[in-house]
């Protein structure tokens, strides 16, 4: 049989308190008690805690269902301030938000280096940028956060960024020490799904696939409504896995690797052929394929179908609600969708089509800037045990 202590208790009745105004504002006392079926009293001694540590405040009154008004209750989103940065192969991104997820301020910075001292000098710049443009709070900067294209362990280690030329490098212990915050760091994908899930078109789904698409590829897992990360915090990461096991070598070490042939880096390459060019850059092949250029065309109908022969095996293996395209390729929904549905067409099951929606991010690059704020306020909340799900 489980027990549970007082304080538990109590830690979990604020939370809960704290939940139904979150996602019911303006609500009344009374109708938290009636919504959570605690007592009256229980609900005010909970709700007077909030307000004296400045998480919740009262404002105006509502209407009487007969006697007095009932006084409602708003959460305080300024209570706090959380910082996310985007560290990605060719720029940072940053942005600071209020504990609900708005975003206060935004910043990017291009990089010259992928050298690791050299971002990280750079990173430590753009979040410094980032505090000084956060508004007064009770509370100051709750968190940071970083995500990065690669692989991460569940302590916040780097253990490859084969994009970056990074290998077992530890970012967080500079951060930490630098701005004396407590910092987490997270494999870019993952934090896209949990930016989509809570603030995106993952919303209505319990099962989701996400799929950044940039220079490489990165996945991330939803399921049962929460992020799978496996035994060690890299799990579900589909990137480098191979779809041609005689295929082009890959920096990561392994041959014919998703990435190698769906990404905005094979984009390029086939693009480059197609038009008898010596390079060209993915705002060009965009603007080619606006206007109708058939060799654009064609450059995304093939990494649309190199697209839908990783998300098979990936659908296979996770059995998804949606799958999200996101990052970058979020905006080819014109030149992609089809080639990757008729290759899901070809490839897959009836029933395992009929299962699946495929999707495109509307949040594009700030999905993973969204999803590294809300793991950064998830976790100041819970020093202050209040517990709230992480999607």
């Amino acid at each position: 049989m489980i027990t549970i202590d007082h304080e538990t208790m109590k830690d979990m009745n604020k939370s809960t308190v704290f939940r139904l105004i979150q996602r019911h504002a303006p609500i009344s006392r009374a109708d938290i008690a009636k919504r959570s079926g605690l007592n009256k009293a229980t609900v005010s001694a909970l709700v007077a805690q909030l307000i004296e540590n400045q998480f919740v405040y009262e404002i105006g009154t509502g209407d009487s269902s007969g006697g007095r008004k009932p006084v409602l209750l708003y959460c305080n989103d300024r209570a706090s301030h959380a910082i996310s940065v985007d560290i990605g192969v060719n720029g940072l991104l940053g942005i600071i938000t209020d504990l609900s997820g708005k975003t206060i301020a935004k910043r990017e910075m291009a990089l010259t280096s992928k050298e690791f001292n050299i971002v990280l000098a750079n990173t430590e710049a753009i979040i410094e940028q980032l505090i000084h443009e956060a508004p007064p709070s009770p509370y100051g900067i709750c968190g940071i956060t970083a995500s990065v294209p690669g692989i991460v362990d569940s302590k916040g280690n780097i253990l490859l960024a084969p994009n970056l030329g990074w290998e077992n490098v530890d970012i967080k212990t500079a951060l930490e020490h630098t701005f004396k915050l407590p910092v987490v760091v997270i494999n870019e994908a993952n934090a896209g799904a949990l930016g989509e899930k809570q603030y995106g078109v993952g919303k209505p789904y319990s099962a989701i696939s996400y799929i950044s698409v940039s220079i490489g590829i990165g996945t991330g897992q939803i399921i049962d409504g929460k992020l799978f990360t496996g035994a060690n915090g890299f799990a579900g990461e589909f990137g480098h896995m191979s779809i041609d096991r005689h295929g082009k070598q890959c920096r990561c070490g392994n041959q014919g690797c998703w990435e190698l042939y769906s990404s905005e880096k094979a984009l390029l390459e086939i693009a480059a052929i197609n038009m008898n060019r010596r390079s060209i850059s993915f705002e060009e092949v965009l603007v080619a394929a606006e206007t109708g250029n058939q060799a654009a065309l064609d450059a995304f109908a093939t990494v649309g179908h190199s697209l839908g022969i990783g998300l098979v095996s990936m659908i296979h293996s996770m059995n998804p609600e949606a799958i999200i395209i996101g990052n970058r390729f979020a905006k080819l929904k014109p030149y992609i969708q089809i080639p990757i549905e008729e290759t899901l067409a070809k490839h897959l099951p009836s029933y395992y089509q009929k299962a699946v929606k495929l999707l495109f991010s509307e949040l594009g690059q700030e999905a993973p800037l969204l999803g590294g704020s809300l793991l950064a306020t998830s976790q100041f909340f819970n020093r202050h045990r209040i517990h709230l799900t992480v999607h």
